[in-house]
């Protein structure tokens, strides 16, 4: 396996003998030399590859190929320079120089791809109410800038957006596949996510309702035929309508028509579903007429009431009354009465219940009453009068008699009646009576007297106090003449203080103009009562101090003096009152104390009735 001479010896075994040759081996093991060009890698879409060989020497024509594998897989061309294969693995090209049989041999290793991505979807949701569109998730599939994303739906199926991501938006039920892609390999893998739908409204069912009326002023209405639990909600709105209770219930109580809608939800699905009814009224009052009524009187004691309805039909008549009475007939159209007072009729619809009421009033005419006024005799007038006065109650015209009731007149004063018992009777239109019996006096002439005074001193006074027969009441007038020295002239009893005996004339008159006349004498006894002490004792002990004049009917002491023996003037005073015995003398001259001794004094006093008269004498001064 070298160049060089080589030497061959053949030894005869027989004798030993040998010869020799030489043979000289050249060198011709130049080896092919080629190469191979890089095969493809193998994907899911590359799924053959060519296997290329190139030549450099020996030149074409001089050598021979052929490709093995141990792991491999030809599809074509394994004895030829270039082959096809569709498996991974080590493939070796032998090329041989077909001129020195020399070859080489390259191995080269094409490699495989065709692993599938990883397609993952999550389990999906359901297509509800709530949730019209959800969202598809395909989060652990294979992710990198390689990989491709294609969703594709089931018929049914919707895809709103996303179609090539991992989480599209989906719009219904149905199947949804997600294909990933490798990019680079072409590989895909695939995976299945269903989205179910539940979408079922909830049942709504009301009964039909009932009708509002006057008697029936709520209404329950009954949604009880929809689907109940505890994932459904009930609720109720309206329109012109008005709930008492209930609106969040299946029965809810309402008061007023209108339109009531019932809305059920379903909490799971988010579902939800309506019906509404319509809840009628009827309040159509019949209407009530009680009419008018005739009045009631001492001839006509009970009267029907006649009542009716605006409405047709059969109506329920009822009568009442707080201040009346009904006789019969409370629950029929007429009834009787027979008292005075507000009656109330009240229809009744029978179909709504709905009442209308009227009132008419009923009253009683009483019988006729009157209070006469008589006009009695008098001193002027021998004949009396009646005047039957305003008559109140019953019903005019009226008419009037004053025998019993035998001849009646329309005037209501009756003149010219002698002294007599008359029996008066008044009668109104209806027929009604009233009587009154009245006596018509002998005339009354009125007496007066006025009892004797006692004789009066001067400057008293005494009360007048006359007797009549006339009644205070009727008493017109008073007058006493003269009117000199009386408290009151035109008075019943005055206080009299005459200065001088006076003869009084009291004339009195009574309401009917009649006169009477008395005359009273009232002495004075004219005496001056004057009283002057002839002892004083003046040593201030409080008692008999001063020396002055007491009297009665004095009006003042003009002047006072006191003088001694000897003729001086000890004491004067002006203007005193008798008995004032402060401003009298106090037994001092010129302040001085005068000894006991007689003095003598004189005095001008006036009286009440103006006389002025001198008085004097002599008092004893002791202390």
């Amino acid at each position: 396996n070298r160049t060089g001479t080589y030497t061959i010896t053949a030894t005869l075994s027989a004798n030993g003998c040998t010869a020799s040759d030489q043979v000289t081996v050249g060198i011709d093991t130049i080896s092919p030399t080629f190469s191979i060009q890089a095969p493809l890698l193998l994907t899911c879409t590359q799924l053959t590859s060519p296997l290329n060989g190139l030549v450099q020497q020996p030149g074409a024509g001089n050598f021979s190929a052929a490709w093995s594998t141990a792991t491999g897989n030809f599809v074509s061309g394994q004895n030829a320079l270039n082959a096809t294969i569709d498996a991974p693995g080590t493939y070796i090209l032998t090329i041989v120089n077909t001129q020195n049989g020399c070859d080489a041999a390259l191995a080269i290793a094409v490699f495989q791809n065709n692993l599938p991505p990883t397609a993952l979807t999550a389990p999906a949701g359901s297509i509800t109410c709530a949730m019209p569109s959800l969202l598809l998730s395909g989060a652990g599939s294979s992710s990198g800038n390689n990989f491709t994303y294609s969703w594709t739906a089931s018929p049914g199926g919707q895809l709103l957006s996303g179609a090539t991501s991992l989480s599209p938006s989906v719009g219904s039920a149905g199947t949804y596949t997600l294909q990933v892609t490798n990019a680079s390999t072409g590989c895909t893998a695939s995976a299945t996510t269903t989205v179910g739908s539940n979408t079922t409204p909830p049942t709504v069912a009301i009964a039909a309702p009932g009708l509002l009326t006057c008697t029936q002023n709520t209404l329950t209405l009954n949604g009880a035929g929809s689907s109940t639990g505890a994932n459904y909600t009930p609720s109720w709105g309206t329109t012109g309508g008005n709930f008492v209770s209930g609106q969040n219930a299946l029965t809810p109580v309402v008061d007023a028509p209108g339109t009531y809608v019932l809305t059920i939800q379903n909490s799971q699905n988010g579902c939800s579903a309506s019906q509404q009814v319509l809840v009628a009224q009827n309040l159509t009052t019949p209407g009530a007429e009680a009419g008018t009524a005739p009045e009631l009187h001492c001839n006509q004691l009970q009267i029907t009431l006649n009542g009716s309805s605006l409405s047709s039909g059969n109506m329920a008549y009822a009568w009442s009354s707080a201040n009346g009475n009904i006789v019969s007939g409370t629950s029929l159209q007429n009834s009787v009465v027979d008292a005075p007072g507000v009656y109330t009729l009240t229809v009744t619809n029978p179909v709504n219940g709905c009442t209308s009421t009227d009132n008419v009033s009923v009253a009683a005419v009483p019988p006729p009453t009157f209070d006469p006024a008589l006009v009695q005799p008098d001193c002027n007038n021998k004949n009396g009068m009646v005047d039957f006065g305003n008559v109140t109650d019953g019903r005019a015209p009226f008419r009037f008699s004053s025998d019993g009731g035998q001849t009646f007149s329309s005037q209501a004063l009756a003149s010219s009646l002698s002294p007599d018992t008359y029996d008066l009777v008044v009668q109104d239109a209806f027929g009604c009576t009233a009587s009154e019996t009245v006596t018509i006096e002998e005339p009354f002439l009125p007496s007066l007297n006025i009892p004797a005074v006692a004789t009066l001193e001067v400057g008293d006074s005494i009360l007048l106090e006359p007797v009549t027969d006339i009644l205070p009441g009727n008493v017109a007038s008073w007058l006493w003449t003269p009117s000199d020295n009386l408290s009151c002239s035109d008075c019943k009893t005055p206080w009299a203080k005459p200065f001088r005996s006076t003869n009084y004339t009291l004339l009195v008159t009574d309401a009917n103009g009649c006169d009477a006349e008395a005359q009273v004498l009232v002495r004075v006894n004219r005496k001056r009562n004057i009283y002057a002490p002839n002892v004083f004792s003046p040593n201030d002990d409080g008692e008999n101090d001063f020396f002055m004049l007491f009297g009665k009917g004095v009006k003042e002491i003009q002047k006072l003096q006191v003088f001694d023996r000897w003729g001086d003037a000890l004491y004067e005073g002006e203007h005193l009152q008798a008995g004032d015995e402060n401003a009298g003398w106090d037994g001092r001259h010129r302040g001085d104390a005068m000894t006991p001794a007689v003095f003598v004094w004189w005095a001008r006093v006036e009286f009440v009735d103006g006389v002025v008269e001198v008085f004097y004498g002599d008092v004893t001064l002791v202390r």
